[in-house]
């Protein structure tokens, strides 16, 4: 872990706004002894600092803004996520601001100028979970507003999770345990909240599914199916050899299948078992794997990436794609 202004600045007994100005030979009239201890507790750290993020701080504003969707559905921000970010902006010594527009604002041409005057930030994490209108990266070009899109599939600029080679991961590994009965419910892709996910996550699944020689069964509600439907897809699957594995979308989805099971005989972790995709480890009780979302990852990384973009606006960088981790659980 990179060493921050802020430690060197509880070592010295001074504030982190002293050290900066010292290491920068800012010209103030700090004490020669004051200055001496400073750069001796650098050096003994190991503190090395950001060169782009000192070419941003000492020619810019120091800020990068997050945009946000207003409409609700199409911005996701966890709080790990804005960790992230926070730890991402202090080891690169900026401020983070957060604001948010309807779509017509992404379209306005005063739009992006708006930003950089009022926000007086150097670059924009745009963070709307589904293809955001060409025209603000257009804006954003236009302008010379550096942009990098998070949690969503873009060829370039860009930094989400691999959602597909998650699916597949977890698939994989269930299938090595012995399960072969695997099913994949999910929802089916909104024509207002077409995330990239919707189609990754079963699409890994039934990747992994026929590279074993076996037949995916995904049930996706709202492309014909009901919760009728899957509740009759739940409990006909009961009764094999071994128990069948339900692979869910999220907690949402496990909550909706534990719901429909209200009633029955059946058992979860006995007669079926669950496994899901989150964020934080939500219901991971009543799952016997999930896959999980770095999320503080994805925001580090996105604040490094947008600050490569600032040191060279006119770069165009690949994809940053972010693995998810494997949690096991009890493989009864």
């Amino acid at each position: 872990m990179a060493v921050t202004l802020k430690q060197i600045a509880a070592r010295c007994g001074v504030s982190a706004l002293t050290v900066s100005d010292i290491l920068n030979d800012k010209p103030k009239p700090y004490a020669a002894t004051t200055k001496a201890k400073v750069k001796a507790m650098a050096a003994e750290l190991g503190y090395r600092p950001n060169a782009a993020a000192r070419a941003i701080a000492r020619q810019r504003h120091a800020r990068i803004g997050v945009l946000e969707h207003s409409f609700k559905n199409a911005s996701w921000l966890p709080q790990a996520l804005v960790e992230g970010m926070l730890d991402g902006c202090e080891q690169a010594e900026l401020d983070l601001s957060i604001s948010r527009s309807s779509e017509e604002g992404f379209s306005d041409p005063t739009f992006v100028p708006r930003i950089m005057r009022e926000w007086c930030v150097d670059g924009l994490l745009v963070n709307i979970n589904y293809a955001a209108s060409p025209a603000l990266d257009e804006l954003c070009q236009q302008h010379g507003l550096p942009a990098l899109w998070l949690n969503c599939q873009r060829t370039d600029n860009c930094i989400y999770g691999d959602d597909r080679g998650a699916a597949r991961a977890l698939t994989e590994y269930l299938l090595a345990a012995g399960y072969r009965d695997l099913r994949y419910y999910g929802g089916a892709v909104a024509m207002r909240e077409n995330h990239y996910s919707k189609l990754d996550r079963p699409g890994g699944y039934e990747d992994a599914m026929r590279a074993a020689g076996l037949e995916p069964m995904t049930i996706l509600t709202g492309s014909g199916r009901t919760e009728t439907d899957l509740r009759a897809a739940l409990l006909g699957s009961l009764g094999g050899e071994r128990p069948p594995v339900w692979l869910a979308y999220s907690p949402a989805e496990l909550s909706t299948m534990l719901g429909l099971l209200i009633g029955t005989e059946a058992r979860v972790g006995v007669d079926l078992h669950l496994a899901s995709f989150t964020a934080s480890g939500e219901m991971a009780q009543v799952c016997i794997a999930q896959m999980r979302q770095p999320l503080e990852t994805i925001g580090r990384q996105a604040v490094a990436d947008l600050v490569k973009l600032i040191a060279d606006p006119t770069r165009r960088q690949a994809p940053s794609i972010v693995p998810w981790a494997l949690h096991p659980g009890d493989l009864a």
